[in-house]
């Protein structure tokens, strides 16, 4: 389903900005931004877990993630980013500004 075809308050980013809670392939969709012709970003994250799984997704390179349909350079560059982040601060590794 096309995202501009959802209740603009069913939508991934209004329902983050209202609190709620979102599933793994919804925040996926926020960090791909678009889906591709034919698919929306949201069921491009339903299939890239379906595919790969939230694990392994976390552990690909952005070489690995651009073999993916619809996943280019841009996209694989947020994903990427986005799983470092998330370990650096599960691990701790993180500067604190005080």
């Amino acid at each position: 389903m096309i995202i501009k075809k959802i209740a603009i308050e069913q939508r991934p980013r209004e329902r983050m900005k209202a609190g709620n809670s979102l599933n793994d392939a919804e925040l996926l969709a926020l960090l791909l931004g678009s889906g591709t012709k034919g698919e929306s970003a949201i069921d491009m994250g339903n299939r890239l877990l379906s595919e790969k799984g939230l694990y392994k997704l976390n552990s690909l390179s952005i070489q690995e993630l651009m073999k993916i349909k619809g996943i280019g350079l841009a996209k694989a560059s947020k994903l990427v980013a986005a799983f470092e982040l998330s370990k650096r601060v599960s691990s701790g590794r993180i500067w604190r500004k005080n």
